[in-house]
């Protein structure tokens, strides 16, 4: 395992970077559901977190090495994003005018959303924290 590897290609990273782009859209999406809480026909939308979070670990496991010319070169990290599946709230349909967003339901989305992106920051944090260690960590 090459240091670049170490420090670029972590799989622990970047399954945290992705739990935090997850969450950020999340927020996103709360946000815009709750704006057009009283807009007719409008339909809740939000991301399955956990599907998200297997995808990216799948992902991981199996991504591709780029080829490299010289020993000097990056080796390309983890292959990339891959875009994440907005869902929209198709279900329940309690309101006569079509509109499907829940303000309860969407509160408690928020606050679940930045537990998640709070922990997440901090994992990454802990993290980061531990590579500064052993860079500076004197043999």
């Amino acid at each position: 395992m090459g240091i670049e590897r170490f420090l670029f290609g972590d799989p622990a990273i970047a399954t945290m970077q992705r739990s935090l782009d997850v969450q950020a859209l999340r927020s996103e999406l709360v946000a815009a559901n709750l704006a057009n809480v009283d807009t007719p026909g409008y339909k809740a939308r939000d991301v399955d977190f956990t599907k998200a979070l297997a995808t990216e670990q799948n992902r991981l496991g199996s991504h591709l090495r780029l080829e490299t010319s010289d020993s000097r070169h990056l080796s390309g990290g983890d292959g990339g994003d891959m875009p994440i599946e907005i869902e929209e709230d198709n279900k329940s349909n309690f309101r006569v005018d079509g509109n499907t967003v829940d303000q309860d339901k969407e509160m408690k989305k928020l606050a679940e959303v930045q537990l998640l992106y709070e922990a997440s920051v901090t994992a990454m944090a802990k993290k980061f924290s531990m590579l500064n260690n052993v860079i500076n960590s004197k043999i």
